[in-house]
């Protein structure tokens, strides 16, 4: 018997930029999910934020598709960013609808976590908000962490040193870390390939690093991910 990749029964925490939580891309077409709210109100209350009552669990909760927004950078359930909407685009691209886009997601019956971790000046994290964000995401019970933070300000040396053991706990628990493989590609260059180096932390065991290896200006654009025994996906 066959089952069904569509992502039912999972799911995905997103640490990123600004969401569009109203965006028609975040619709479910099944009941097959992980948690149903009142399980999930559960969770929820276990977070640090809920436990000191700054925040409710409805207030934290959206709906079925998106149980839980909450940015991190600024301390509020107000996860839209004036500054830029990454997190909107790779959310689509993790748990998209198959009726609102046209290249829907494998996984667009997951259900999603939207964790904001910049504030509305900047597309920076910092490395504390990013580990208070992975905390609650195995709070709440996510099978894939994606880290959207590919900056050298954020993911150097120090960072992998500190996050290393963590990342390969997290993924022999059985959660994949998603991760970019640093952003270091020379996107200006006349070359179809990128030819960066891959940031320390994207390079570590536990850690999926995932980048676009077709040039913006070239004329087509291939997708990798590369595990970290060298096998590529494509």
């Amino acid at each position: 018997e066959e089952t069904p990749l569509n992502g039912a029964g999972t799911v995905i925490a997103i640490l990123d930029t600004g969401f569009d939580v109203n965006h028609d891309v975040f619709t479910l077409d099944t009941e097959n999910v992980k948690y149903d709210q009142d399980k999930f109100m559960y969770l929820l209350s276990n977070i640090g934020i809920c436990r000191n009552k700054e925040f409710t669990p409805t207030e934290l909760y959206k709906n079925q598709k998106i149980l839980f927004t909450y940015d991190y950078a600024e301390n509020d359930s107000d996860v839209l960013s004036k500054y830029c909407e990454h997190g909107t685009m790779v959310a689509g691209i993790a748990s998209g609808s198959t009726e609102n886009i046209q290249s829907a997601s494998n996984a667009y019956n997951s259900q999603l976590l939207m964790m904001k971790c910049s504030s509305d000046s900047t597309e920076t994290a910092d490395s504390t908000v990013i580990l208070s964000a992975v905390e609650d995401s195995l709070i709440l019970g996510a099978d894939v962490i994606n880290i959207s933070y590919g900056e050298t300000e954020i993911l150097d040396s120090s960072f992998a040193a500190s996050f290393g053991e963590m990342f390969e706990r997290i993924y022999n628990c059985g959660t994949a870390v998603v991760m970019p493989s640093g952003n270091f590609g020379t996107t200006n260059s006349e070359s179809i390939i990128e030819n960066g180096t891959a940031s320390p932390i994207a390079s570590l065991p536990g850690v999926l690093s995932a980048e676009s290896v077709g040039n913006l200006d070239a004329d087509s654009t291939s997708y990798v991910v590369e595990s970290e025994n060298g096998i590529d996906i494509r």
